[in-house]
């Protein structure tokens, strides 16, 4: 009996023993999960989105994995929009992972625009994965991921990234400078941007701010002439007061002046300004932003995703043979007569746009149903900061031009 005992015992201890150095079972196969290397390190795949041996698996299909937004100032924002698409014979599950910083938010939305923030999606089902961008690091080049998890066997981690290069660095008062610059630093109150808030469609809306240095004496300020400047900049030296009040030696107070000729909807612009002391010269770059109040809105886009904070539209991809077309409503306010829409800027654009009714009343406004076509052609690729923009140009007094940004890609 002792014998059989000890024997029992001797077995039970190998078995342990073996687990502890081999990390295996009686079975032999492995107790570790599958993995993948993302850029914060190894992920638990099989934790986050586990397959299921019995159901048939979907198969990812993505039109691209990563988008280069080339050249950025710092401080600046972009976007970017990738397609994910279940091309396989079962349903794919899909789950958004953490980015790899803070500066990029990935936002997903199905095809009916609605938001998401996980699958499943069935055969055929694609959803667009929107990919927000801020630079705010001093490294000259910049490489941001925001991973996927999937239940497709093949592509069970894909990372989306974005990257381009740094041509300015961020002082700790603000003040974007080239990475080589030799001046003393500057102060910019309030850091960029600046915002002018809800622009005024009758009177000029007026933001101020400041630009000091704790160790010059002097220096002096121009502007770099810029395409499209819908804001106006100018600057006086700062009184003693303003000086003292923010610990400078010198210093100017800058006023930046949005007239009503402001585009419509949301808007951004960057103004650079070239800072000179003695012989040495940098510039400094400023952003501003804002919004003017529209009397005329687009709102229940059918055929295409619409962004209203940059009137900008995602039709995704489509057979170039076909095209693609899209309705949506235009709400009309402050305006007696009918809305007629003049033209549409560039005569050349592909996309066309036209009003297919006249005004019905809605509330105190007059409700228009419009349409835009991307009519069949040559294959091209519109998207992110490569997206086709338009001139809607209007009879109205108050928006005499409203325009749209079209993001597509026709195969």
């Amino acid at each position: 009996m002792k014998s059989v005992l000890f024997w029992v015992l001797l077995v039970c201890g190998l078995s342990v023993l073996s687990l502890m150095i081999f990390g295996r079972g009686f079975g032999g196969g492995p107790s570790q999960p599958v993995t993948a290397n993302g850029d914060k390190g190894p992920v638990v795949v099989d934790e986050i989105l586990p397959l299921k041996p019995s159901a048939t698996p979907g198969k990812v299909e993505l039109l691209e994995t990563e988008f280069d937004f080339g050249e950025k100032e710092v401080g600046s924002e972009d976007q970017h929009v990738f397609q994910l698409k279940n091309v396989g014979p079962g349903v794919l599950d899909f789950k958004m992972g953490s980015p790899s910083c803070q500066c990029t938010v990935g936002e997903i939305t199905g095809e009916n625009g609605e938001a998401m923030s996980a699958g499943p999606l069935a055969p055929g089902e694609s959803v667009k994965i929107l990919v927000k961008w801020k630079m705010n690091s001093k490294t000259e080049k910049f490489r941001q991921t925001v991973p996927i998890y999937t239940t497709d066997p093949e592509n069970r981690t894909l990372n989306l990234a974005v990257l381009g290069s740094v041509v300015a660095a961020v002082d700790a008062d603000g003040l974007e400078m080239p990475t080589n610059a030799t001046l003393p630093l500057l102060r910019l109150v309030p850091a960029s941007p600046w915002n002018f808030g809800l622009i005024s469609n009758t009177e000029p809306t007026i933001v101020e701010g400041y630009v000091g240095s704790k160790t010059l004496d002097e220096f002096t300020i121009t502007e770099v002439p810029r395409e499209n400047a819908h804001v106006k900049v100018t600057w006086q030296p700062a009184a003693d007061q303003q000086i003292k009040a923010n610990q400078s030696r010198f210093g100017y107070v800058l006023k930046l002046e949005a007239g009503p000729e402001i585009p419509v909807g949301l808007f951004r612009e960057e103004i650079v300004l070239n800072i000179t002391y003695g012989k040495k010269e940098m510039p400094m770059y400023l952003s501003v932003q804002g919004r003017r109040s529209q009397s005329i809105e687009l709102r229940g886009v059918k055929g295409a995703n619409f962004n209203p904070d940059t009137n900008q539209l995602f039709f995704g991809e489509f057979s170039a043979s076909v095209g693609k077309k899209a309705k949506f409503l235009l709400v009309v306010k402050n305006l007696d007569d009918e809305l007629v829409l003049k033209s549409v800027e560039p005569s050349g654009a592909r996309p066309q746009v036209r009003l297919l009714d006249t005004g019905k009343p809605f509330g105190n406004s007059k409700m228009y149903q419009a349409e835009i076509e991307i009519p069949p052609g040559q294959s091209v690729k519109h998207q992110g900061t490569n997206a086709e923009r338009v001139q809607l140009r209007f009879n109205h007094p108050e928006v005499p031009e409203l325009e749209l940004s079209i993001d597509y890609l026709a195969k």
